[in-house]
């Protein structure tokens, strides 16, 4: 992917397993700068990545400028009556895969919330 990105062979390319999947042959960290601007970031053996200590809607801003609108202040964009930012989804204003993007970040927000007061209820 990196290769692609950068139209040149950046980094080394090793061959796919025979189920189909590529393997890491990277073994360091490193942050490198796009040509077209934006930063990739390779992580060998970093599988995911979580939030601990962020506000989702600061990487949405156009979700939160929408939110204003919503019929109740703590409306949660799902299903709550007047949903602003579910009108703008609807009517293709806003791309109903970043709304996605923006539930699966705050579900995650939410899981680590309880993870952190059950680790300090013991």
């Amino acid at each position: 992917m990196a290769n692609a990105l950068f139209g040149t062979d950046r980094q080394s390319v090793g061959a796919v397993s025979d189920h189909g999947k590529g393997r890491h042959t990277t073994t360091r960290r490193e942050l490198m700068l796009l040509p077209g601007g934006g930063v990739l970031i390779d992580t060998p053996g970093m599988r995911e990545f979580h939030l601990w200590d962020a506000e989702v809607s600061e990487g949405f801003p156009d979700i939160e400028a929408l939110g204003v609108d919503c019929r109740f202040r703590d409306c949660h964009h799902h299903q709550e009556p007047d949903c602003a930012v579910q009108a703008a989804a609807r009517a293709g204003t806003l791309d109903p895969a970043r709304l996605a993007a923006f539930h699966k970040l705050q579900d995650e927000q939410d899981q680590a919330a309880r993870t952190r007061r059950e680790k300090g209820s013991r």
